[in-house]
């Protein structure tokens, strides 16, 4: 802020080396001057800048070295102003970078327009200057800008992305958690079932099982179903523990893990043998777990694009 000719905001870009300007409390109305050399390249700094605030021209050399001269002359901070007029759009792209200087550089330097340059010189002509250096005015550079929002965009990708691999992670350990449960369930169920040797109905007795398609023979091993539905032993609790927990006939809950009741049911109608099945409930969490990834990734695509 330009103090003396009363007064003026000044717009500059902090520059990314040295000390923060905001974090300073000893540059209020603090005299600004001209260097010589203006470029503060061609050799030492001649002013005694003890106490002082140096205005330096750019160009002919880096930022980084024009500070560390200025800061040899005993300077407490620095304005560079441009060489030549620019839009705006120009002039906030500059970023005062560091380079092997800037590590020895402890002072606060900012860069401002070849206009607020010209208005410090003009003023200094005939009376003494005096500016206090403070975040007022700070612009942030558009290259800095733009990498902070590109850094922004790359670390939600990532997190969102780590986020999806935990939880497809997450739900693919769950759902085999829940299928091994449901089988083992199943498994368990299925040998509750009563083995009972099968006794024909007479000699023309043709009932055959319904998943291997061979003949009852007398005394050989069985299981009937709360259904009623009879099958070979060897035949029913593959189905059972591996396919459906459904009779294969008529389709319904043969080993009652839902909690309901296991007794003989009546015998079902034909119009009942192809009824709806319904999905378990480690059907739907399944499911769930397969879809939600996609919707999350969708939905992250959408914010990003």
């Amino acid at each position: 802020m330009l103090c003396r000719p009363c007064c003026r905001a000044m717009d500059h870009i902090p520059a990314l080396f040295g000390a923060n300007v905001s974090n300073h409390v000893d540059f209020v109305r603090r005299e600004i001057v001209k260097v010589e050399p203006f470029d503060a390249c061609t050799g030492d700094i001649q002013n005694d800048l003890s106490g002082k605030i140096a205005l330096i021209l750019r160009g002919e050399c880096n930022f980084a070295w024009k500070v560390w001269q200025a800061q040899k002359a005993n300077a407490i901070a620095v304005v560079v102003m441009d060489v030549q007029p620019r839009t705006p759009h120009e002039l906030w792209e500059v970023q005062m970078v560091g380079d092997k200087y800037a590590s020895d550089v402890h002072i606060p330097s900012v860069f401002v327009s070849h206009e607020t340059g010209n208005a410090i010189l003009e003023s200094l002509e005939d009376q003494v200057v005096l500016v206090t250096m403070n975040a007022t005015g700070h612009r942030t550079s558009l290259q800095r800008r733009h990498h902070t929002v590109l850094e922004g965009v790359v670390l939600y990708a990532l997190s969102t992305s780590a986020m999806f691999l935990v939880l497809s992670g997450v739900c693919f350990v769950f759902s085999n958690a829940a299928s091994w449960y449901q089988r083992t369930e199943r498994t368990r169920a299925a040998k509750r079932l009563p083995v009972m040797a099968y006794e024909t109905k007479g000699d023309d007795d043709d009932s055959t099982c319904a998943i291997c398609l061979e003949l009852f023979e007398k005394k050989v091993l069985v299981k009937m179903l709360p259904c009623r539905h009879e099958f070979h032993h060897t035949c029913i609790d593959p189905w059972l523990e591996k396919q459906s927990s459904q009779c294969p006939l008529c389709k319904q809950d043969a080993l009652c893990l839902g909690g309901g009741s296991c007794e003989l049911l009546p015998l079902p109608s034909p119009m009942s043998l192809h009824g709806p099945v319904t999905s378990s409930p480690f059907q739907m969490l399944m499911y769930t777990c397969m879809i939600l990834p996609i919707v999350m990734l969708a939905i992250v695509l959408g914010v990003l694009f």
